[in-house]
């Protein structure tokens, strides 16, 4: 029957490991490797804060150790899943304290074992052997260089906002050629006054009358 362990999650129950250990997924590896050995069993262990995350080469035939990647999952989340998509849940075993899992197992039909019990378990076994220097989840040396400096670096600031304005560019302007003004109207011609001497009947002037009269030596009337 397999084992799925919740590693952060045991570590707290252990005695002998304490999670403000630098090395204590080290020492808990170390002791479910004894485990398998001695039992026959295969075991799983999934910890949080891999850097990306995924299977350690401390994994070996017998014990799977897993860690889920640091800011975009978690041990919960990953235990969760693979409960779901486990082909024969009945024949696997849930180490963990957590309700929500615990939970979720019994209604998967997951048998499930506290983490305070499989410490004591664990607990009555002799010292493992050191497994040496601590290896973290398989990543290639660029990758591993990633996320030192991602982890180390300071945001970068804001880029400064560029203010574009939205006063458009006088263009040149052209102006149109002055037209010569029109010239003024033509003034309409006065009507003609008629003079004396226009019309056809000629006023007879009295004085000149009187004068031909003198000359002649006739009396005016």
């Amino acid at each position: 029957m397999p084992y799925l362990i919740d590693g952060h999650n045991l570590i707290g129950a252990m005695r002998d490991i304490r999670l403000s250990d630098p090395d204590d997924e080290m020492k808990l590896v170390n002791k479910l490797r004894s485990y398998a050995a001695r039992k026959g069993k295969k075991l799983t262990v999934i910890f949080d804060g891999g850097l990306p995350g995924g299977k350690s080469i401390a994994s070996n035939d017998k014990v799977t150790v897993i860690f889920a990647a640091y800011e975009h999952s978690s041990a919960d989340k990953l235990i969760a899943a693979r409960i779901k998509r486990l082909r024969d849940p009945q024949g696997w075993t849930l180490v963990t304290s957590d309700q929500e899992l615990l939970g979720l197992a019994k209604s998967y039909r997951v048998r499930a074992i506290r983490s305070a019990a499989f410490a004591d378990t664990l607990a009555h076994l002799p010292d493992p052997p050191d497994l040496g220097e601590w290896i973290y989840p398989i990543t290639s040396p660029s990758e591993t260089a990633y996320w030192e400096e991602r982890m180390s670096a300071q945001p970068p600031p804001a880029p400064p906002v560029e203010v574009v304005s939205a006063v458009i560019p006088d263009e040149p302007h052209t102006f149109p050629k002055p037209q010569p003004k029109p010239a003024p109207p033509a003034p309409k011609p006065k009507p003609k006054t008629p003079r004396p001497h226009d019309t056809d009947e000629k006023p007879i002037m009295k004085n000149t009358v009187d004068e031909w009269l003198r000359l002649f030596g006739a009396d005016s009337e």
